[in-house]
């Protein structure tokens, strides 16, 4: 399900509200929306949330590769804007593979088709990937984005969560719920950032499903796979159909053939006896002779005729 990025995503806005689910939002009034990425030495979505009413974060608030609380890490070289304090340390965001894996495999995958990677349709450009790296890099390392926590405090039940040691399955299907700590919900982010990300990758190629979500590539990619599968057996065994069907056509008209030439000798041997018996009647020696001393049958005639009859023999 490879698509250019402009076929799947019609503008900034389409990109950013729907690549990632509902974690982000579209918001033109930037000082009011965070950015992916700064050059900054102080991090501006600090001002940002504070705007929002957000106190400065001392938990990081999410549990994927999360550190419980944010700190110095001085060595991180991919993620650099955050080393000054960062959420992940630098084994978790060292390196672009690392972060491109950073999303792991759908849960129950069984092969590495089914992995969260951002070039499943092949490489993107430079000036796109970027734009991946940056997200994954503000995802794992900035503090801000654990005030978005889609299952927050409020809300949250371990009882829902299948990652939880709590996890109540009975439990989960009563109440129809299915939580997690990691999922975001509804961070607004700068309407000029998400219009360059879609400038600079409208023309590459990525994987999702109808609705653009990222996460719905690899269960799409999988059922392209089984649909191939489908269509492959589906094919050689219409071939060997259309085989069968030519080598019993062909056989049956052999079998028509055969049949033809037997009735037609059976034909001409008839009438070549036919013949042969005429002949022998025209000549006086016909080959079946009338019997002079037939018997009849007592069920065809009286009893006193069938006993005259058999005086007479």
């Amino acid at each position: 399900n490879c698509r250019r990025i402009d076929q799947i995503y019609t503008s900034g806005k389409d990109l950013c509200e729907k690549m990632w689910g509902s974690a982000f939002v579209y918001e033109a009034n930037e000082s009011h929306a965070y950015t992916m990425w700064f050059f900054d030495a102080a991090n501006p979505n600090d001002a940002t949330s504070a705007r929002w009413g957000h106190n400065r974060s001392e938990s990081c608030n999410l549990h994927h590769h999360h550190k419980d609380v944010p700190s110095p890490e001085p060595t991180v070289s991919e993620c650099h804007p955050w080393r000054n304090n960062a959420c992940s340390r630098q084994a978790t965001v060292g390196s672009l593979d690392v972060l491109k894996s950073s999303f792991g495999e759908r849960p129950g995958a069984t092969d590495e088709r089914e992995s969260f990677h951002w070039d499943r349709c092949g490489p993107l450009s430079q000036e796109c990937e970027r734009f991946f790296v940056q997200e994954a890099c503000f995802y794992e390392c900035d503090a801000n984005v654990g005030f978005y926590r889609k299952y927050d405090a409020d809300h949250y039940d371990p009882r829902c969560d299948a990652q939880s040691g709590n996890y109540s399955p009975m439990y989960a299907a009563s109440r129809l719920c299915s939580h997690n700590t990691w999922e975001l919900h509804q961070m607004p982010i700068k309407a000029s950032y998400c219009d360059a990300w879609y400038a600079a990758c409208r023309a590459d190629h990525f994987c999702a499903g109808r609705n653009g979500d990222f996460f719905s590539c690899a269960g799409v990619a999988k059922n392209m796979d089984e649909v191939r599968l489908i269509n492959e057996t589906w094919g050689a065994l219409s071939r060997g159909i259309t085989s069968t069907g030519e080598y019993a056509h062909d056989t049956l008209q052999q079998l028509w053939h055969t049949a033809v030439l037997i009735t037609g000798s059976v034909a001409v041997l008839t009438c070549c006896f036919g013949i042969f018996l005429i002949r022998r009647e025209c000549e006086g020696r016909p080959v079946f002779n009338p019997s002079h001393h037939r018997r009849a049958s007592p069920s065809l005639m009286g009893a006193q005729q069938y006993s005259e009859l058999t005086e007479i023999s």
